[in-house]
């Protein structure tokens, strides 16, 4: 943790317990909306496919069409961040940026490390979707890869995304994490939570 004490002066001065504990509100909102997006963007698939077996207009269908790509937008840059927290190593100029790593001790990171490792493919696969496909206008969008079936994403990652950040939580000292936080990690099953809800009938 010694680059967070090295933080430059510039910033606001915390404890180094402190600052993790008010960052922790960040890690929330990022998990949060990540959950949020997803079942948002399950409620406007529903509608496009509602609309399309009623013969609706094609500007009703496209409104869906749009709430759903803000949705999926919303998704892969959460996704992308949070991805980015669990795993990538701070390059050595960069201060500023916050890891799951900064939580745990060497015992318990080496530990968070391995299971992490056990979902490498996810965690690339979205970096490299997000990258490519939203956050930066690439000629990739145009290939095969990336187009029809390719372009969605799968929503069901969600869960998995979910257990990962369950294991990182159950390793990090409460005294350093937002009660949301804490009261997020108890919870028996946190998708179906936001299913309940965000889920439009």
């Amino acid at each position: 943790m010694d680059h967070i004490t090295n933080f430059k002066e510039t910033i606001v001065e915390l404890s180094e317990k402190d600052r993790l504990k008010e960052i922790s509100v960040h890690l929330f909102y990022e998990i949060d909306m990540l959950n949020i997006s997803a079942v948002k963007a399950n409620n406007m698939v529903s509608k496009i496919l509602h609309a399309k077996i009623n013969d609706c207009d094609d500007s009703i269908i496209w409104k869906y069409q749009a709430n759903l790509n803000c949705y999926l937008d919303s998704y892969a840059v959460h996704a992308r961040s949070l991805t980015e927290f669990l795993k990538f190593k701070i390059k050595k100029e960069d201060i500023t940026s916050v890891r799951a790593e900064h939580f745990l001790n060497e015992k318990k990171n080496n530990e968070f490390k391995k299971i992490c490792d056990n979902e490498s493919k996810l965690l690339n696969n979205i970096v490299r979707k997000a990258n490519k496909q939203v956050t930066h206008l690439t000629y990739n969008r145009i290939q095969p890869e990336f187009q029809n079936e390719n372009k969605g994403w799968e929503m069901r990652d969600i869960y998995r995304f979910n257990e990962l950040f369950k294991n990182f939580l159950e390793l990090v000292n409460e005294d350093l994490i937002c009660k949301n936080l804490i009261d997020w990690k108890e919870k028996d099953n946190i998708s179906r939570h936001y299913i309940s809800r965000y889920i439009e009938r």
